[in-house]
Protein backbone atom coordinates (compact mmCIF):
# COMPACT_ATOMS: atom_id res chain seq x y z
CA UNK A 1 0.00 0.00 0.00
CA UNK A 2 1.32 3.24 -1.04
CA UNK A 3 2.13 5.80 1.60
CA UNK A 4 0.10 8.80 1.73
CA UNK A 5 2.05 12.74 0.94
CA UNK A 6 1.01 15.64 2.25
CA UNK A 7 2.60 18.22 0.87
CA UNK A 8 2.18 21.30 4.17
CA UNK A 9 3.41 24.40 4.07
CA UNK A 10 5.77 24.78 7.88
CA UNK A 11 6.91 28.04 8.79
CA UNK A 12 7.16 28.75 4.88
CA UNK A 13 8.91 25.75 3.52
CA UNK A 14 7.32 23.26 1.70
CA UNK A 15 7.06 20.13 3.66
CA UNK A 16 7.05 16.28 2.33
CA UNK A 17 4.69 14.80 5.62
CA UNK A 18 3.21 11.24 6.22
CA UNK A 19 0.78 12.28 8.10
CA UNK A 20 -1.72 15.47 7.48
CA UNK A 21 -1.42 18.15 10.09
CA UNK A 22 -5.14 20.25 10.27
CA UNK A 23 -3.57 23.36 11.74
CA UNK A 24 -1.40 24.17 8.90
CA UNK A 25 -2.39 24.77 5.02
CA UNK A 26 -1.41 22.46 2.13
CA UNK A 27 1.59 23.69 0.22
CA UNK A 28 1.19 25.05 -3.42
CA UNK A 29 4.94 24.67 -4.40
CA UNK A 30 5.25 21.12 -6.30
CA UNK A 31 8.58 20.23 -4.86
CA UNK A 32 9.43 19.90 -1.11
CA UNK A 33 11.89 21.46 0.82
CA UNK A 34 11.56 19.39 3.36
CA UNK A 35 11.20 15.84 3.92
CA UNK A 36 9.91 14.48 7.21
CA UNK A 37 10.04 10.95 8.34
CA UNK A 38 8.18 9.16 11.63
CA UNK A 39 10.02 5.97 12.85
CA UNK A 40 9.64 3.78 16.14
CA UNK A 41 12.07 5.31 19.20
CA UNK A 42 15.58 3.83 19.24
CA UNK A 43 15.93 4.59 22.85
CA UNK A 44 13.71 4.30 25.92
CA UNK A 45 11.66 7.34 27.29
CA UNK A 46 14.54 9.88 28.66
CA UNK A 47 13.83 11.87 31.45
CA UNK A 48 16.45 14.37 30.58
CA UNK A 49 16.37 17.24 27.86
CA UNK A 50 19.67 15.94 25.56
CA UNK A 51 20.46 18.09 22.59
CA UNK A 52 23.30 17.11 20.27
CA UNK A 53 24.99 19.16 17.63
CA UNK A 54 26.98 18.66 14.77
CA UNK A 55 28.11 20.04 11.46
CA UNK A 56 25.77 16.76 9.71
CA UNK A 57 23.03 17.81 11.78
CA UNK A 58 20.98 18.17 15.14
CA UNK A 59 19.73 15.16 17.22
CA UNK A 60 17.43 16.18 20.58
CA UNK A 61 15.69 14.10 23.10
CA UNK A 62 12.81 15.72 24.64
CA UNK A 63 11.17 14.24 28.47
CA UNK A 64 8.11 11.99 27.90
CA UNK A 65 7.77 12.96 24.18
CA UNK A 66 10.41 12.05 21.67
CA UNK A 67 13.13 12.34 19.37
CA UNK A 68 14.26 14.45 16.89
CA UNK A 69 17.00 14.05 14.16
CA UNK A 70 17.23 16.96 11.91
CA UNK A 71 19.28 18.56 8.67
CA UNK A 72 18.78 21.22 6.59
CA UNK A 73 16.51 19.37 4.30
CA UNK A 74 15.13 16.16 6.15
CA UNK A 75 13.29 15.48 9.51
CA UNK A 76 12.88 12.46 11.46
CA UNK A 77 10.94 12.44 14.70
CA UNK A 78 10.84 9.63 16.69
CA UNK A 79 7.75 9.76 19.20
CA UNK A 80 8.17 7.99 22.73
CA UNK A 81 3.67 7.72 22.59
CA UNK A 82 1.33 6.34 19.83
CA UNK A 83 -1.34 9.01 18.73
CA UNK A 84 -0.80 11.40 16.12
CA UNK A 85 -0.87 14.32 18.55
CA UNK A 86 2.59 13.56 19.78
CA UNK A 87 4.26 13.30 16.12
CA UNK A 88 2.58 16.99 14.93
CA UNK A 89 4.20 18.65 18.71
CA UNK A 90 7.37 16.91 17.43
CA UNK A 91 7.05 18.03 13.93
CA UNK A 92 5.88 21.65 14.77
CA UNK A 93 7.76 22.00 17.89
CA UNK A 94 11.75 21.05 18.57
CA UNK A 95 11.81 19.65 15.10
CA UNK A 96 11.62 22.40 12.84
CA UNK A 97 12.44 24.55 14.76
CA UNK A 98 15.80 22.95 14.63
CA UNK A 99 15.67 22.64 10.62
CA UNK A 100 15.33 26.42 10.40
CA UNK A 101 18.39 26.73 12.70
CA UNK A 102 20.53 24.87 10.40
CA UNK A 103 19.61 27.11 7.86
CA UNK A 104 20.79 29.99 10.02
CA UNK A 105 17.30 31.18 10.54
CA UNK A 106 15.40 32.16 13.58
CA UNK A 107 12.04 30.92 15.17
CA UNK A 108 10.78 33.16 17.20
CA UNK A 109 7.77 33.42 19.95
CA UNK A 110 5.86 36.51 18.76
CA UNK A 111 2.78 37.63 16.66
CA UNK A 112 2.99 39.21 13.48
CA UNK A 113 -0.15 41.12 11.15
CA UNK A 114 -0.01 43.00 8.36
CA UNK A 115 -1.75 46.50 8.37
CA UNK A 116 -4.97 46.78 5.96
CA UNK A 117 -3.66 48.05 2.32
CA UNK A 118 0.12 47.46 3.54
CA UNK A 119 2.76 45.25 2.04
CA UNK A 120 4.97 45.50 5.75
CA UNK A 121 4.64 43.15 8.81
CA UNK A 122 4.87 44.31 12.74
CA UNK A 123 6.42 42.07 14.39
CA UNK A 124 5.50 41.86 18.24
CA UNK A 125 6.90 39.61 20.60
CA UNK A 126 5.98 38.99 24.61
CA UNK A 127 5.67 36.38 26.49
CA UNK A 128 3.25 33.65 27.04
CA UNK A 129 -0.44 35.63 28.92
CA UNK A 130 1.43 38.55 27.60
CA UNK A 131 -1.48 39.63 25.29
CA UNK A 132 0.27 39.04 22.50
CA UNK A 133 -3.68 36.33 20.64
CA UNK A 134 -5.65 39.25 22.37
CA UNK A 135 -3.96 41.64 20.55
CA UNK A 136 -3.82 39.80 17.17
CA UNK A 137 -7.47 39.03 17.56
CA UNK A 138 -8.48 42.71 18.37
CA UNK A 139 -5.83 44.07 15.04
CA UNK A 140 -7.74 41.05 12.81
CA UNK A 141 -10.96 42.86 13.34
CA UNK A 142 -9.72 45.87 12.56
CA UNK A 143 -9.01 44.69 9.16
CA UNK A 144 -5.59 43.33 9.65
CA UNK A 145 -4.19 39.93 8.35
CA UNK A 146 -2.80 37.54 9.89
CA UNK A 147 0.35 35.71 9.76
CA UNK A 148 1.19 34.38 13.45
CA UNK A 149 -0.33 34.46 16.73
CA UNK A 150 2.42 32.78 18.57
CA UNK A 151 5.72 31.97 16.94
CA UNK A 152 7.16 33.02 13.63
CA UNK A 153 9.87 32.54 11.33
CA UNK A 154 11.82 35.69 10.40
CA UNK A 155 14.47 35.23 7.39
CA UNK A 156 17.32 37.94 5.91
CA UNK A 157 17.27 38.18 2.50
CA UNK A 158 18.83 41.25 0.77
CA UNK A 159 15.73 43.30 0.57
CA UNK A 160 15.31 42.89 4.73
CA UNK A 161 14.21 40.81 7.00
CA UNK A 162 11.10 38.59 6.14
CA UNK A 163 8.34 36.86 7.92
CA UNK A 164 6.87 33.77 7.29
CA UNK A 165 3.06 32.54 7.86
CA UNK A 166 3.11 29.92 10.60
CA UNK A 167 -0.20 28.22 11.76
CA UNK A 168 -3.56 29.51 10.23
CA UNK A 169 -4.96 28.67 14.50
CA UNK A 170 -5.93 31.73 16.51
CA UNK A 171 -5.79 31.23 20.34
CA UNK A 172 -9.00 33.12 22.24
CA UNK A 173 -11.16 33.12 25.29
CA UNK A 174 -14.73 31.62 24.17
CA UNK A 175 -16.56 35.05 24.88
CA UNK A 176 -14.52 36.56 21.99
CA UNK A 177 -16.11 34.02 19.06
CA UNK A 178 -18.92 36.29 19.16
CA UNK A 179 -17.04 38.99 17.73
CA UNK A 180 -15.07 36.68 14.96
CA UNK A 181 -18.29 34.72 13.92
CA UNK A 182 -20.05 38.13 13.11
CA UNK A 183 -16.76 39.45 10.82
CA UNK A 184 -16.32 35.99 9.57
CA UNK A 185 -19.17 33.61 9.22
CA UNK A 186 -16.94 30.95 7.75
CA UNK A 187 -13.94 30.55 11.02
CA UNK A 188 -14.24 27.40 12.58
CA UNK A 189 -13.90 27.42 16.26
CA UNK A 190 -13.38 24.34 19.13
CA UNK A 191 -12.93 24.62 22.80
CA UNK A 192 -9.41 23.04 24.19
CA UNK A 193 -9.57 24.29 27.49
CA UNK A 194 -12.84 25.67 30.07
CA UNK A 195 -11.51 29.32 28.79
CA UNK A 196 -9.63 29.01 25.71
CA UNK A 197 -10.68 28.23 22.63
CA UNK A 198 -9.16 27.97 18.63
CA UNK A 199 -10.12 29.77 15.92
CA UNK A 200 -9.62 28.46 12.55
CA UNK A 201 -9.03 31.14 10.16
CA UNK A 202 -7.82 29.00 6.97
CA UNK A 203 -10.19 31.12 5.05
CA UNK A 204 -9.97 34.27 6.08
CA UNK A 205 -7.54 36.83 6.49
CA UNK A 206 -4.55 34.71 6.96
CA UNK A 207 -1.08 35.55 4.66
CA UNK A 208 0.07 32.86 2.33
CA UNK A 209 3.31 34.66 1.64
CA UNK A 210 6.51 36.12 3.63
CA UNK A 211 5.86 39.77 4.24
CA UNK A 212 9.30 42.32 4.86
CA UNK A 213 8.86 43.37 8.60
CA UNK A 214 8.27 47.16 9.41
CA UNK A 215 9.45 47.30 13.35
CA UNK A 216 9.34 44.85 15.82
CA UNK A 217 8.44 45.56 19.47
CA UNK A 218 8.05 43.54 23.06
CA UNK A 219 5.02 43.55 24.36
CA UNK A 220 4.67 44.24 28.28
CA UNK A 221 1.44 44.12 30.16
CA UNK A 222 0.45 47.65 31.46
CA UNK A 223 -2.01 48.25 34.31
CA UNK A 224 -2.23 52.00 33.00
CA UNK A 225 -5.09 53.21 30.27
CA UNK A 226 -2.25 55.34 28.74
CA UNK A 227 -0.28 52.96 25.99
CA UNK A 228 3.87 53.39 27.01
CA UNK A 229 6.56 52.90 24.18
CA UNK A 230 10.00 53.78 23.80
CA UNK A 231 13.06 52.59 21.39
CA UNK A 232 15.58 50.77 22.74
CA UNK A 233 19.39 50.12 21.95
CA UNK A 234 20.94 47.42 19.89
CA UNK A 235 22.33 45.98 23.46
CA UNK A 236 19.09 45.69 24.78
CA UNK A 237 17.46 44.69 21.46
CA UNK A 238 19.52 41.61 21.37
CA UNK A 239 19.21 40.70 25.21
CA UNK A 240 15.15 40.85 23.92
CA UNK A 241 15.33 38.86 21.26
CA UNK A 242 17.60 36.14 22.68
CA UNK A 243 14.69 35.33 25.42
CA UNK A 244 12.07 35.29 22.70
CA UNK A 245 13.61 32.94 20.71
CA UNK A 246 12.18 29.83 20.23
CA UNK A 247 14.22 26.63 21.35
CA UNK A 248 17.42 28.45 23.15
CA UNK A 249 19.14 25.58 24.14
CA UNK A 250 19.52 24.53 20.81
CA UNK A 251 21.31 27.89 19.72
CA UNK A 252 23.44 27.65 22.95
CA UNK A 253 24.59 24.21 21.69
CA UNK A 254 25.02 25.83 18.12
CA UNK A 255 27.23 28.45 19.50
CA UNK A 256 29.14 26.17 21.42
CA UNK A 257 30.23 23.95 18.13
CA UNK A 258 30.71 27.49 16.40
CA UNK A 259 27.89 26.15 14.14
CA UNK A 260 25.21 29.33 14.40
CA UNK A 261 27.11 32.45 12.81
CA UNK A 262 24.61 35.29 12.25
CA UNK A 263 22.98 35.29 15.59
CA UNK A 264 20.91 38.29 15.52
CA UNK A 265 23.08 40.27 14.05
CA UNK A 266 21.07 41.17 10.57
CA UNK A 267 18.03 41.34 13.29
CA UNK A 268 18.81 44.16 15.13
CA UNK A 269 19.01 46.24 11.71
CA UNK A 270 14.62 46.59 12.10
CA UNK A 271 13.75 49.15 14.59
CA UNK A 272 12.89 47.82 18.05
CA UNK A 273 10.56 49.29 20.63
CA UNK A 274 9.35 48.35 23.82
CA UNK A 275 5.14 48.44 23.97
CA UNK A 276 3.75 48.39 27.22
CA UNK A 277 0.38 48.05 25.97
CA UNK A 278 -2.81 49.18 28.02
CA UNK A 279 -4.76 46.48 29.89
CA UNK A 280 -8.19 45.74 27.81
CA UNK A 281 -10.46 45.95 30.85
CA UNK A 282 -10.30 50.28 30.37
CA UNK A 283 -11.95 49.84 27.54
CA UNK A 284 -14.95 49.92 26.69
CA UNK A 285 -14.91 46.65 24.35
CA UNK A 286 -12.28 44.37 22.26
CA UNK A 287 -13.14 46.55 18.98
CA UNK A 288 -12.28 50.14 20.95
CA UNK A 289 -8.99 48.38 22.22
CA UNK A 290 -7.90 47.27 18.85
CA UNK A 291 -8.93 50.43 17.70
CA UNK A 292 -6.46 52.11 20.24
CA UNK A 293 -3.42 49.71 19.59
CA UNK A 294 -3.99 50.18 15.62
CA UNK A 295 -3.68 53.98 16.00
CA UNK A 296 -0.79 54.01 18.34
CA UNK A 297 0.92 50.82 15.87
CA UNK A 298 0.99 53.14 13.19
CA UNK A 299 2.35 55.82 14.60
CA UNK A 300 5.65 53.54 15.83
CA UNK A 301 5.61 52.41 12.17
CA UNK A 302 5.29 56.15 10.94
CA UNK A 303 8.03 57.00 13.53
CA UNK A 304 10.38 53.69 12.32
CA UNK A 305 10.35 54.67 8.65
CA UNK A 306 11.42 58.56 9.23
Amino acid sequence: MQETINLHQIYGLAANSPIAIPSLRLSSNVKPELDIKIEPAKDPVTQERIVCARESGIHIKIPDLGEVSATAHTLTVRPYHSGLEYCENLILGSGVSSVLHLHNEIPMHGMAVVPPNSNEAWVIFGRSGSGKSTLTLALLLQGFTILSDDSIRLKKTSEGVFAYPTSTRLKCEPHYLEYIKNHYAKARSSLIAPHKCIVDLKENCVSHQPVKVSFMAQLLPHKKAQLSLHKVTRTKQMKWLSINVLRPRVIRVLEQQELMFEHFTHLTKVPFYVIEAPNLNTHRSLIDYGQTMSKQLENINATSTL
